[in-house]
């Protein structure tokens, strides 16, 4: 994938294995979960938003999300994938070209995402430190 939205969750993942070392608190699935819910709704947002485009009729189907994870912690990379139909033409459209205006739709959607995700992020570190 390519030109999409992800969200580095390091520090999230060190503050959990704080939690856990110290006797509870969020687990690594919880946080695995909440990543997975931002970036599924950042791939609805964003394919919402380009169902709209006169004429990238397919693009919306081509948006997808990976999830990794790795010692740092889980992580998603959202964004068109390339081997779908019209999904190589999702950057032109998100950032347009000499003759397109841009239609961004990937952006706005992590946008909007951001300020829920810190939320459900704020609420399992609550979570944790409340008795």
């Amino acid at each position: 994938m390519s030109d999409g939205v992800s969200f580095d969750v390091h520090e999230v993942t060190a503050l959990v294995g704080v939690f856990e070392k110290a006797g509870g608190g969020p687990t690594m699935a919880k946080v695995n979960a909440v990543v997975f819910k931002g970036a599924m709704n950042i791939k609805k947002d964003a394919a919402s938003r380009i169902a709209g485009h006169p004429t990238l009729h397919r693009v919306p189907v081509s948006i997808d999300f990976d999830m990794y994870f790795s010692l740092k912690g889980p992580s998603a990379e959202i964004g068109p994938n390339l081997s779908r139909v019209q999904g190589n033409l999702a950057f032109i459209a998100e950032n347009g070209s000499p003759t397109s205006a841009p239609f961004p739709f990937m952006r706005p959607a992590g946008e909007a995402e951001e300020p829920k995700f810190a939320q459900a992020i704020d609420d399992l570190a609550v979570e944790a430190i409340a008795p």
